[in-house]
C-alpha cells in the first residue's frame, strides 16, 4: 500500500474516532472550575444515576461546605458555598444518584438581597437551562410546564412546550413563578424558577431524577 495514503487513512480514522467521542456529552466529566461557559445543566445531568463517590469527589475538589445525612437506604449529600446562595443535593441508594439537583437564591440573607439585579438575571439565566434542558429529551417526552405571572392575574398549566414558551415571553416582564418538566418513561429533569418581590426569596433551580420532582 502507497505509505501517503496509509498515512492519510490513519489520520482520517483519528479524526472520525475523536468525533464520535465528542457525540456523547453525558458520559465527558464537566469542568469542575465554572466559568462564563459553564453550563450546571449538563453538570447535573451528567451527575444523575453516575456513582456517588465519583459525583461526590467531583463536588468536594469544589471547595464549598458540606452536609450529609440519611432517611432509610437514601443518602442525602449537600453541598454549599460560602454565602449558602448556591446549593447542590445529591440523593443516593447503593452508592448510585437518583436526583441530582441544584439551586441558586437571591440571598441565603434576604435582609441583603439585591432584588432588582436578580429579577433580570434570573430569567434571562431561567431560559438558557430550560433551552439546555430541552436537549436531553427527545420529541416522545411528555411534557408539562406552568406559568403564574402579573401578580395572581395570570395562572396557566401546559403540555405543550410551544405555548408555554409563547406565554413565558409574553408574561416574563411580570413573571412570578415558572416551571418546565420533562418525563421519558423513568427519566425526569425540570427547572424552576420563583421570583419574589416582597420576602427576597427568589430561586431558580434544576433537577434530573427518577421520582417525582420537587423545589
Amino acid at each position: 500500500m502507497n505509505s501517503k495514503h496509509y498515512l492519510a487513512a490513519i489520520f482520517a480514522f483519528a479524526i472520525l474516532s475523536i468525533a464520535f467521542l465528542s457525540c456523547n456529552p453525558d458520559d465527558e466529566e464537566p469542568p469542575t472550575n465554572p466559568d462564563l461557559t459553564f453550563d450546571v445543566v449538563r453538570e447535573i445531568r451528567f451527575f444523575y444515576k453516575k456513582p456517588t463517590n465519583l459525583v461526590l469527589s467531583i463536588l468536594d475538589n469544589k471547595g464549598w461546605n458540606k452536609a450529609s445525612d440519611t432517611d432509610g437506604l437514601i443518602v442525602y449529600d449537600r453541598y454549599y458555598n460560602s454565602d449558602s446562595t448556591k446549593t447542590y443535593l445529591i440523593n443516593s441508594i447503593d452508592n448510585i444518584v437518583i436526583q441530582a439537583y441544584y439551586k441558586e437564591l437571591e440571598n441565603y440573607d434576604y435582609s441583603f438581597a439585591k432584588l432588582p439585579e436578580h429579577l433580570k438575571i434570573y430569567p434571562k439565566t431561567y431560559k438558557k437551562w430550560e433551552e439546555n434542558l430541552s436537549k436531553y429529551f427527545s420529541s416522545n417526552a411528555t411534557y408539562n410546564g406552568f406559568v403564574r405571572a402579573d401578580s395572581v392575574n395570570f395562572y396557566q398549566q401546559y403540555t405543550n412546550r410551544e405555548l408555554y414558551l409563547s406565554d413565558f415571553q409574553t408574561y416574563e416582564s411580570t413573571l412570578r413563578e415558572s416551571y418546565s418538566f420533562f418525563t421519558y418513561d423513568d427519566f425526569k429533569g425540570s427547572v424552576s424558577i420563583k421570583l419574589d418581590y416582597i420576602t427576597h426569596k427568589s430561586v431558580i433551580s434544576v433537577l434530573f431524577t427518577d421520582i417525582t420532582p420537587y423545589d
